[in-house]
């Protein structure tokens, strides 16, 4: 695999010059007052655009399987071929999502990812309408609005950095992750009040108009100035796609970091695979306290996001990034110990824990890798991470349910706790342990 990436410099870019200039112990420096990203009003307007977003989505979430399973009555497989159609859209438009990022004005590539989105929601309701809906179509649905997602969320990425300046990036991060997480607390109730009282195809309008509001949004917002450091590179297309995969396999902060979430997806998706197996069939518990305990994760992942720039700030990036996955590793294990008769209350406390940790794991890394890519290839590197990420989510899945068929729930889950765990050993074997503040590493990469 060559290190060279065309119109791009590898040693003045983060790469090897990168690595050499880590090597020398990065102390985190005591927190200072970092100004707050909402106070601008272009971040602003993206954070509520997104917070807007999510809560349509959340709705549809919720919405489209209740169609599958109420309305059409799928059996298990026609519901799981919906979750796959959710996740391929990562799978296989994850690199041009990057590409696209990359080359063209982000602003308006998230506008044009919401309308797209929102037109092809509106196929659900008319469709049901006059009565030619059915799993395929779902299906089909589901496929289209994930590509939509995908190019959105990674020119959000490759937006970000350009907003805000290093120091504010992690609280930048943090915030926008607040706002997902606390949509993902509010949505579901939304989605179920519009289900009960307009039906589940109705409900889907409620998404397809979040998508409109958040362009409109968006459409009033500032794109910022590309700087020189920002022009797209000229590079072929078949480059172009290929770029921040290879740029990621040859730097070592990214590597490691890749490497740390596909093997640590392997183990929680395993885990997200059974946990609701294992609360009815372990601990016996009913509907409505299984709910109890999912959102009991949910909390901690709202509490996780509005801790995350102060714990980063104390803590530093790396060692941030490292003990957050560890911690993760730790409330997968505790899972699986837990006593049977307080399975129940033990997996919503792990859960809650798992939570906090997961968001300070994922604004520190995330923030890492949009300060130690080049500007020209933010885009592609973000996609090909989530690319890379997200393939482990239904192999993992798949994995779960095949030992515990074999082996039993507990022990599946301990085994996905070790696979967890193993994804801390790229951390720790990495620079990223050293990185202290997201600043000090923007000024080495300049």
């Amino acid at each position: 695999m060559t290190s060279e990436i065309p119109g791009v410099d590898l040693g003045a870019s983060g790469g090897t010059t990168m690595t050499a200039e880590l090597e020398r112990p990065v102390t985190p420096r005591p927190s200072t007052t970092v100004a707050e990203p909402l106070r601008d009003p272009t971040f602003a307007r993206l954070w509520f655009a997104q917070v807007v977003s999510s809560l349509g989505t959340e709705v549809s979430a919720l919405a489209i399987p209740l169609i599958a399973v109420v309305a059409l009555a799928a059996p298990p497989a026609g519901v799981a071929a919906l979750t796959a159609a959710a996740y391929l859209p990562a799978l296989i438009l994850g690199l041009p999502a990057g590409s696209l990022a990359d080359r063209g004005d982000q602003r308006h590539l998230l506008v044009a990812c919401d309308l797209f989105r929102a037109l092809t929601l509106l196929v659900i309701p008319i469709g049901w309408t006059l009565g030619w809906v059915g799993l395929p179509a779902l299906a089909v649905v589901v496929f289209l609005v994930g590509c939509g997602s995908v190019v959105f969320d990674v020119a959000l990425q490759a937006l970000t950095p350009r907003l805000v300046r290093p120091e504010r990036l992690v609280l930048a991060n943090a915030r926008l992750q607040l706002g997902v997480q606390g949509a993902g607390l509010a949505g579901p109730l939304i989605g179920g009040i519009l289900v009960a009282v307009v039906s589940a195809p109705l409900a889907v309008l409620a998404d397809a108009a979040s998508y409109v509001a958040t362009a409109g949004l968006l459409i009033g917002m500032r794109s910022p100035e590309r700087d020189r450091g920002d022009a797209p590179p000229a590079d072929g297309a078949r480059n172009g796609l290929t770029a921040g995969l290879r740029y990621v396999i040859s730097d070592p902060i990214l590597r490691a970091s890749a490497a740390a979430s596909f093997t640590a997806g392997l183990g929680t998706r395993a885990v997200q695979a059974l946990l609701v197996l294992a609360l009815v069939r372990v601990g016996g518990l009913g509907p409505a306290t299984v709910g109890l305990v999912f959102t009991a994760g949910g909390l901690g992942f709202v509490v996780g996001a509005a801790v995350a720039d102060r714990t980063i700030a104390r803590a530093g990036v790396g060692v941030s990034s490292i003990v957050g996955l560890l911690i993760v590793a730790l409330t997968v294990a505790a899972i699986a110990v837990a006593p049977d008769a307080l399975f129940g209350p033990a997996v919503a406390i792990a859960f809650f824990i798992h939570g906090c940790a997961a968001m300070i794991y994922n604004v520190a890394t995330v923030s890492i890798r949009q300060v130690v890519a080049p500007r020209p290839l933010i885009g592609r590197v973000s996609a090909a991470v989530r690319m890379l990420s997200w393939a482990s989510f239904p192999v993992g899945a798949l994995l779960g349910g095949t030992v515990a068929s074999i082996l039993g729930i507990r022990p599946a889950i301990a085994i996905a706790a070790v696979a967890t765990l193993l994804g801390v050993v790229p951390l720790v074997r990495s620079p990223i342990r050293r990185i202290g503040r997201l600043e000090e590493v923007a000024a080495r990469a300049a």
